[in-house]
């Protein structure tokens, strides 16, 4: 009977990779292989999910292994966690659980062996992913309270400053803020000109101008 690994790193995955605890991908394989010998599992194939989108639209490995889970090709399909199956809007969700059940696919974890046509299992598993939604809510508005926090105290959260700015490290603090470009302000302020007033015509009127022609008139 064959059976497949599901490998998606969380957002808790990538921040623990960037303070240099090893790729998780690879742990969470080995560990994976290692309940499959355990339980006696043939596993033919490993999806690895690059991608971090928390929507099965921005996930085309998942919308892959659903098709074919749809489709009875597997009798199982092994993940670190159901919230890696899905943790985004309830429709999502839905989706998953929906798709397990009447193909009557099981899903294992470290944890547990989810059997979608058991009623306990399935209410386990339906209120697995609905507290991880609740999680993912949660720290989401945490992150955008940070985030519109930070703004309000004048740092820039991006990576790459916007023509005409330099990114500069705030002194005594964390974070970046914007300081002008004095190489750039000028066409700055010509682009802003031409955008809103148009250009001086020999009659003494003005012009407006579209985003291409200023754009012709800067190269």
């Amino acid at each position: 009977m064959p059976y497949c690994l599901y490998l998606r790193k969380s957002r808790a995955d990538m921040e623990a990779e960037s303070r240099g605890e090893g790729e998780t991908l690879s742990r969470h394989q080995e560990t994976l292989l290692s309940l499959a010998q355990k339980l006696k599992l043939n596993i033919t194939k490993i999806y690895k999910e690059i991608v971090s989108g928390e929507t099965i639209a921005a996930r085309p490995v998942m919308q892959h292994l659903l098709l074919e889970i749809g489709e009875n090709f597997w009798d199982g399909v092994l993940v670190m966690e159901v919230e890696r199956l899905a943790r985004g809007d309830t429709m999502d969700q839905g989706i998953v659980a929906q798709t397990f059940k009447y193909s009557n696919t099981k899903i294992i974890t470290p944890m547990k062996i989810y059997d979608p046509n058991n009623e306990y299992d399935e209410e386990y598993f339906e209120f697995g992913l609905f507290m991880s939604r609740r999680e993912y809510k949660t720290i989401n508005r945490r992150l955008q309270r940070g985030r519109i926090q930070s703004v309000k105290e004048g740092k820039f959260l991006g990576t790459k400053p916007p023509y005409g700015y330099t990114k500069k490290k705030i002194k005594e603090g964390k974070g970046y803020t914007l300081e002008i470009n004095a190489e750039q302000a000028d066409i700055v302020k010509l682009i802003f000109e031409l955008y809103v007033k148009g250009e001086k015509q020999q009659n003494g009127e003005f012009k407006k101008l579209g985003i291409s022609l200023i754009a012709k008139k800067l190269k």
